[in-house]
């Protein structure tokens, strides 16, 4: 299993939970393995959150965990940035990706 860690939970850093949650088999035959969120680096935690076992406002947290293997920067990335980064790593452009879950729900 693979563990992810997510800098920043505003609009990208919250998609990127909420996708890691939602699509975790499709990521699993994807990858080749289980992909899990392992924690979220925040400015202030959110009480109210779903994700909010997972926040922390110390970066040593993450970096001193052995099973996060990837942390995902959502703070200030530009969407082509991010599309490009997307596209590399699953070798299909986000709006494919979609597609095909909705395709997959129906």
């Amino acid at each position: 299993m693979k563990k992810i860690a997510i800098a920043g939970f505003g609009t990208v850093g919250g998609g990127i939970a909420h996708l890691l949650r939602d699509n975790q088999k499709v990521l699993a035959g994807n990858a080749g393995e289980n992909i899990s969120l392992g924690a979220i680096l925040v400015r202030s935690k959110k009480a109210d959150s779903e994700f909010a076992h997972l926040m922390t406002t110390d970066f040593t947290t993450i970096e001193k965990d052995e099973d996060i293997c990837l942390v995902a920067e959502a703070i200030g990335v530009s969407a082509s940035y991010l599309t490009a980064l997307f596209q590399k790593h699953m070798e299909l452009s986000p709006g494919e990706y979609i597609r095909r879950i909705k395709l997959g729900r129906s």
